[in-house]
């Protein structure tokens, strides 16, 4: 085996213990809630952790770059598992709460890093193979994080879920260290560069995007619980302060963002199209277990079994992801939105007329939209990336894909927190996904019409 496998497998189970992580507390958070208090609390549990890794990776992202991929990515294990401890050992859910901010610092310095060693050690044609396999990690994750949380609870304590992870983060660790060095230069000119370029960087804009985004976020969280006045005003200062804040990068010579990788086509294309998956990925699974439950009438067991096929039609599609030709990859990207537009006007239309085969055979085209494009467009963030901006172009596709997730979550449940009722609301939903899937469709239709001066018709494609 040769040594960099070894930094793809390190990679691959630390993705896969963050995803399980994720879903293992979506099922053990009513027993935590109930040992610990501080309902009030409940959602910040997940919103803490999305805000401090959200808003961290594209500072990670520079830093990988400047110091080294691997180094970040030890780091960021490191915090997320400090926080796993003293989530294992929280006595309230302020402390449970802090924790989790810490564990979503260590996840922003990880996920920049572990693409950017990708792309470092991987050619081009094995990067829709590698991330093909990152999305299969994340559906066997999926799966996996729901039983696990509901077995622990009730058989044993949910403190074991975060207390079992330790030891599968240390053989991440050394599975990192073991394999070859992602660069190979000479330290003691790039101790030199790094510490020059550090001096020089941009640090007010830096605590600008991160103001910004904290605002964005933090609106969104308020909004979706029914906060409608103050979190619109945050949503609007978190807009002021992203604009001044590019304003403001624009005149730096170190700009925490190199606006060069916003002026080439794939990347730039690619956030857009990453950011409106995240809306359709994170708000698809969220509302169709609710569609299940409250509009089908199955039990939550129920609910997860019937999510199943989506789940596994999108790590089959990750697998095929890289087994398809160069040309006929565009033409799949394309006919696939076009399939989850049907299905999510069809499960819009029909309403509670949907048995559970039904609604099932209606989920599959989304999983399969959902595996097949986020291995897509990772993949192209690396190929079209020089070595010193991997980990900031990966950060910029996770950074979209999350605030694509955040926003449609939040401003979606706007629907279900009203006065409409459940069945009503989530018609609203999926008819809103729809549109926002026919939108995906039209414009991976024109992006890849684009045709600039030195760009191949090719690497202008979504």
């Amino acid at each position: 085996m040769k040594r960099r496998y070894l930094i793809l497998i390190g990679v691959l189970v630390g993705m896969g213990l963050s995803a399980v992580m994720q879903t293992y507390l979506s099922v053990s958070m009513p027993s935590i809630a109930n040992e610990l208090g501080g309902m009030s609390l409940y959602n910040w549990v997940f919103g803490a952790y999305m805000l401090s890794s959200t808003v961290s990776i594209p500072l990670f992202g520079k830093m990988a770059d400047l110091f080294g991929k691997r180094k970040l990515y030890l780091a960021g294990l490191v915090l997320f598992s400090l926080g796993l401890i003293f989530c294992g050992l929280s006595v309230n859910m302020h402390m449970l709460v802090a924790s989790r901010t810490l564990m979503g610092v260590g996840a922003g310095a990880v996920t920049p890093s572990a693409l950017g060693m990708m792309g470092e050690l991987y050619d081009e044609k094995d990067f829709p193979a590698i991330f093909g396999l990152m999305g299969v990690i994340q559906v066997l994750s999926n799966m996996t994080g729901p039983l696990l949380g509901g077995f622990l609870s009730d058989e044993f304590s949910w403190r074991w879920g975060f207390l079992l992870f330790l030891p599968l983060e240390f053989a991440c660790a050394v599975l990192i260290c073991l394999g070859p060095s992602p660069v190979a230069a000479d330290k003691n000119q790039r101790r030199a560069e790094v510490w020059t370029i550090l001096k020089e960087l941009d640090w007010i804009g830096t605590l600008l995007l991160s103001g910004g985004l904290i605002c964005l976020v933090l609106g969104l969280q308020l909004i979706s619980r029914e906060e409608i006045l103050k979190g619109v005003c945050l949503f609007v200062l978190s807009l002021l302060i992203l604009v001044f804040s590019v304003h403001w990068e624009k005149r730096c010579r170190e700009p925490l963002i190199p606006f060069g990788l916003l002026q080439i086509p794939a990347i730039r294309n690619g956030m857009i199209s990453v950011f409106l998956l995240g809306i359709v990925h994170y708000s698809s699974s969220t509302y169709l277990s609710l569609y299940f439950q409250n509009v089908l009438g199955k039990s939550a067991t129920n609910a997860g079994i019937l999510l199943v096929p989506m789940l596994v039609s999108a790590g089959v599609a990750s697998a095929l992801c890289g087994r398809l030709p160069r040309p006929a990859v565009h033409t799949a990207n394309l006919l696939l939105w076009f399939l989850a537009w049907l299905s999510f006007i069809g499960i819009g239309l029909a309403g509670g007329l949907l048995d559970g085969l039904a609604a099932v055979l209606f989920s599959i085209p989304v999983g399969l939209a959902l595996g097949f494009m986020l291995p897509l467009f990772l993949g192209r963030s690396q190929t079209h990336a020089d070595n010193s901006n991997r980990a900031v172009s990966g950060g910029l596709v996770q950074l979209s894909r999350n605030l694509g997730g955040t926003m449609g979550v939040s401003l979606l449940g706007i629907w279900v927190s009203g006065p409409l009722p459940v069945g009503t609301g989530l018609t609203g939903i999926f008819l809103s996904l729809a549109a926002i899937s026919g939108f995906a469709f039209l414009f991976t239709r024109s992006a890849a019409a684009v045709k600039l001066k030195g760009v191949n018709k090719d690497d202008s494609m979504v």
